[in-house]
């Protein structure tokens, strides 16, 4: 599995990105590969709360694992083996079903991460982090010489 982690300033992999340019410059397009199978993720921030979205279709709560630990919230869905065809000839298969692994940095100093809300509903995963202290929004003009 590949560990994507993904913080405000953007994304940092251990090879999945590299995987997917010499893909795209070899002409191998079979993105149904495990190696791209993690959640589709968004984040934003509220002056309240950090809200977080990840698309598991056709999963339930009891699929999927969030955990955090050292600053690092992750979401984990563990397939099981699909070896077996039980009894099945399947002479089209187009859905695969892979594990996956997403890790986002999120900072015990800005949030409150004793009260983590996560739910699934309608194949979205819902996580939302109370900030510690109601943001402050302020705005300025900079002038321009």
């Amino acid at each position: 599995m590949n560990d994507v982690v993904l913080s405000r300033f953007g994304i940092f992999n251990d090879g999945l990105l590299d995987t997917i340019i010499k893909n795209f410059v070899t002409g191998n397009r079979n993105l149904n590969d495990a190696r791209y199978s993690y959640p589709r993720v968004t984040a934003y921030e509220t002056d309240k709360e950090l809200v977080i979205k990840a698309t598991v279709p056709g999963l339930t709560k009891d699929d999927v694992v969030v955990q955090w630990a050292d600053d690092i919230l992750s979401i984990k869905y563990a397939k099981q083996s699909d070896n077996i065809k039980n009894g099945k000839e399947y002479c089209l298969r187009e859905i695969h079903e892979s594990s996956f692994y997403r890790a986002l940095t999120v900072s015990q100093d800005r949030y409150d991460i004793d009260k983590i809300i996560a739910k699934v509903e309608n194949g979205m995963l819902y996580i939302t982090m109370p900030l510690k202290e109601p943001r402050v929004v302020t705005s300025k003009t900079i002038s321009v010489e």
